[in-house]
């Protein structure tokens, strides 16, 4: 008896297959997947991810059996263990505000080394005309009262208040003894006056013109440097950390013949960086981005005020 020949299937024939809807999705008219079966996929994964994030944490048990690896306790985000940082510390500039906002203000800046900080300035946002009714904003200080026990300073660079601004809002959630040149000072005592509080400020005045350093911490010191803007005793701050110094120019520009008589210390600075070298230098930016220089001086200001005074002395 011969050896039975099977046949050779045929491929298959597609003009016999019955019309398919097309689907909405070019996945599913890419894909020869019958759709039953990637309906049921999306609902197990579905479900799976709700699963997942009902337990808080991946793969982490949620019953209470003694045999779920926590001795029959439900697990919490308090049992998980802590990470342990290893290595030296770490210098972190923190942007609380001010960095990249929608407008000018919220100047304020956290330098955290192991577990000190110290806090540069505390300004409110002027808002624009998408905040209707809203007179100022504030920075959000969360983390700052989550970690107020490291808080060893606040320093300030001038009195402007897209840089003092919160203070009065501020000072008794997250005290410190405070830093500043005299007038700066002055002006964050005055703003006490609208607090909601009784708190009375830790005040410190610092002399930038005699270069006092003070150590304000175990790990930080700081400096004020002369600087020239449109309010007395403006300072950038120099911050002397165990990795370097860190310069924070607050608002400033070169004034050939200021009002005071007290030109930007650029010879102080020169000395830091050259003796000390310099870190990090965070540097203000309002209005870099503009074409052009400033070249007017404030005398310029006052002459051309002046004039306008004399010319409409009796209107406004």
């Amino acid at each position: 008896m011969g050896q039975r020949r099977l046949a050779t299937p045929k491929g298959d024939d597609q003009s016999k297959r019955p019309a398919t809807k097309k689907s909405n999705t070019a996945v599913m008219n890419s894909t020869t997947t019958r759709k039953g079966e990637v309906f049921r996929a999306q609902r197990r994964t579905s479900e799976n991810v709700n699963l997942r994030a009902s337990q808080h944490l991946i793969d982490i048990p949620v019953n209470k059996s003694v045999y779920n690896g926590y001795g029959g306790e439900q697990f919490s985000a308090k049992m998980q263990p802590k990470r342990v940082r290893g290595g030296e510390p770490k210098l972190r500039i923190i942007p609380i505000g001010g960095v990249g906002e929608m407008g000018i203000g919220k100047n304020m800046n956290a330098i955290e080394y192991d577990d000190e900080i110290i806090i540069v300035d505390m300004g409110f946002l002027f808002p624009g005309s998408d905040y209707p009714g809203i007179n100022y904003i504030t920075p959000d200080i969360t983390w700052l009262e989550e970690n107020k026990h490291k808080i060893k300073a606040h320093v300030f660079t001038h009195g402007h208040l897209d840089h003092i601004g919160s203070f009065r809002h501020f000072i008794h959630r997250i005290p410190a003894p405070v830093y500043a040149s005299k007038f700066t000072i002055g002006m964050l005592d005055k703003s006490m006056a609208d607090a909601d509080t009784d708190f009375q400020p830790d005040f410190r005045v610092m002399d930038p013109l005699s270069h006092e350093v003070v150590q304000v911490s175990k790990h930080f010191s700081v400096e004020l440097v002369r600087v020239n803007h449109s309010i007395p005793d403006s300072t950038a701050v120099v911050i002397r950390t165990p990795l370097g110094v860190v310069i924070d120019s607050g608002d400033w520009r070169f004034e050939e013949s200021p009002v005071d008589g007290q030109k930007f210390d650029l010879e102080r600075m020169t000395e830091i960086a050259a003796k000390e070298g310099v870190l990090m230098f965070m540097n203000e930016s309002t209005n870099c981005e503009s074409a052009g220089t400033h070249t007017h001086t404030e005398f310029d200001i006052q002459y051309s005020i002046g004039q306008v005074m004399d010319k409409f002395s009796n209107s406004r």
